[in-house]
């Protein structure tokens, strides 16, 4: 009796994510068209020591130190194939302390808005490059001395507009297991130096477990000089109002991933820095996606039934021809219409082909691909399929 075998499609717009797919998304691609990702995470940052100007470790006094609590919102929305949206915000909560007072503010710090781009796959490398503009709600106050500052005023963190070039990197070394790497570009807020800003981290990603860990961290461009700046109401901390800020950061992350959400923890610790506070920071997240939608793929009908399964052994360089592991023995006839998915990383069935058999074998056919449902280079091991 022959194998039927039942491939169900997605056809309602905005279905859950598989838990597969929850656990990790590349850093070089974009969430799938018409489809939406919604990140929100609460982090607490606790300062141990104050690093200068020049690199110099500066201890708290007695009864001193510095804190700060971070709620963060953002929203990513597939608008097309190769274009990605993105608006968010941040709410913050600061509290410097000395032994004889407390200063806290608390507020809305941030928002921001986001665009991205996604190369052309090559091999199991992704690229993506992203632009992103980012407001702070308020402004801070400048002082012209240190004594002039207001013993009551705590600033929120480094006001005005921040602007970001940065270019994305994702390495799927195997089904399991992929590397990350960010790189950027940026214009600080507050007038401070154009920087550099680096994250590179890798992941193991499981039915629904996933675990990894990296290093993120910023290099000033060094345009800044202590005697051109105004002094702010910074309290207890060197992260704001800093002078070539710089630091190395290094971190671990794990996730665990239900049928439509995702929750995660870190914990992260400044290992060097320089106009910056060195510490610790850990933090919980959760995120909630869907799976958007393919308008070709949408035209299919919603069960489809299949006789033949066959393995893709080779792909021909211009992608127009592929050849699989069954011919005349498996009863595959020429003329006979196959579907080709991708079935790999993810675990899922992505219809990305269909074309028809030109050729054929004992034990093997040429397919000529007739029709792309997806942008996706087709590779050895993809699955091709078919009905007698």
């Amino acid at each position: 009796m022959k194998k039927r075998i039942l491939i169900p499609f997605l056809l309602i717009p905005l279905m859950p994510m598989a838990s597969a797919q929850m656990l990790y998304r590349p850093a070089g691609e974009i969430v799938p068209e018409k489809g939406f990702q919604i990140d929100v995470s609460a982090s607490q940052y606790e300062s141990t020591a104050r690093i200068d100007d020049e690199g110099n470790e500066v201890a708290f006094d007695e009864g001193a130190g510095f804190a700060k609590t971070d709620v963060d919102f953002g929203v990513r929305y597939g608008f097309s194939r190769s274009l990605e949206f993105g608006l968010g915000g941040r709410y913050r909560m600061v509290k410097s302390t000395t032994e004889a007072q407390e200063n806290t503010n608390s507020g809305l710090e941030s928002y921001w808005a986001s665009i991205k781009y996604p190369f052309s796959p090559t091999g199991n490398m992704r690229y993506a490059i992203s632009g992103k503009v980012l407001q702070t709600s308020y402004t801070n106050t400048n002082y012209d001395t240190e004594d002039a500052i207001d013993s009551e005023d705590q600033v929120l963190g480094d006001s005005g507009t921040e602007l970001s070039l940065t270019l994305d990197a994702s390495w799927l070394r195997k089904k399991d297991h992929a590397f990350d790497a960010s790189i950027s570009y940026v214009m600080p807020a507050n007038e401070m130096s154009a920087e550099v800003q680096y994250d590179v981290s890798t992941l193991w990603h499981f039915t629904r477990f996933a675990f990894g860990g990296g290093m993120n961290g910023v290099y000033s461009m060094g345009q800044d000089a202590r005697e051109e700046r105004s002094f702010q109401a910074t309290g207890q901390t060197r992260m704001y109002n800093s002078v070539n800020r710089a630091f190395a950061r290094a971190y671990g992350k794990a996730y665990y991933a239900f049928d439509s959400f995702r929750i995660g923890g870190f914990f992260g610790s400044t290992l060097q820095a320089t106009s910056y506070d060195k510490g610790y920071d850990m933090g919980i997240s959760i995120t909630i996606a869907s799976k958007g939608r393919d308008k070709k793929i949408d035209k299919v009908e919603a069960f489809k039934e299949y006789d033949i399964e066959a393995t893709v052994l080779k792909v021909s360089p211009r992608g127009k021809f592929v050849k699989i592991d069954h011919g005349i023995a498996q009863d595959v006839e020429k003329g006979m219409k196959f579907d080709v998915y991708q079935t790999d990383y993810f675990g899922g069935n992505t219809l990305v082909a269909s074309g028809v058999v030109v050729e054929i074998g004992a034990n093997w056919s040429i397919i000529k691909l007739a029709k792309i449902y997806k942008k996706v280079p087709i590779m050895k091991g993809f699955v091709a399929r078919a009905t007698n």
